[in-house]
């Protein structure tokens, strides 16, 4: 299930969630036991411009929606393009804290693009590829995925760029 940045995503979970074994069936059903998320942010005042979630309220927000859905999922990998670096080794440690509370295996799902890029997306750098690999290892992750790679990782992308950023990541993990 994608939360996809939707206005109310929490009211629109807990509404598909009013009843645990209603849940739970959905849940099978729709998703298989996975969970991949998108988390909204913030508007920054004054500025128009986004700003991460705070970890906090993520953690809050996210343990009510996981003890809702508790049993129905095995796995969730929630996208990390929301949080700024600064913040994300802590994002990824409450987000496997919450998946270790409801016996859940927490992967990193890892955006293989660049959002500070003002017109359209490209391929992310190498070195924050990297860093964002460095974070999810140390807090725990279990495994890591990536969102997009047929655009912007894949060596048959249009993107010359995500050909060379899957060349680096091969080379550095000797694949």
């Amino acid at each position: 299930m994608s939360t996809r940045n939707q206005p109310a995503h929490k009211e629109y979970v807990q509404d598909l969630c009013r009843s645990r074994e209603t849940c739970q069936s959905s849940f099978r059903e729709s998703v298989d036991h996975g969970l991949s998320l998108y988390t909204r942010s913030k508007n920054r005042p004054g500025n128009g411009r986004r700003q991460s979630t705070v970890c906090e309220e993520h953690e809050e927000e996210w343990d009510e929606i996981l003890n809702n859905v508790n049993g129905a999922v095995d796995i969730m990998a929630f996208q990390d393009g929301q949080v700024d670096y600064h913040e994300l080794y802590d994002y990824l440690v409450i987000n496997k804290k919450l998946a270790d509370k409801y016996n859940m295996k927490c992967w990193t799902n890892i955006e293989s693009f660049d959002r500070d890029m003002p017109i359209r997306f490209l391929p992310i750098k190498w070195e924050k590829l990297l860093l964002k690999l460095d974070a999810a290892r140390r807090a725990g992750m279990e495994n890591a995925i990536t969102f997009e790679f047929s655009h912007f990782m894949s060596p048959n992308s249009a993107y010359l760029q995500a050909g060379h950023l899957y060349e680096r990541y091969c080379e550095h993990f000797i694949l």
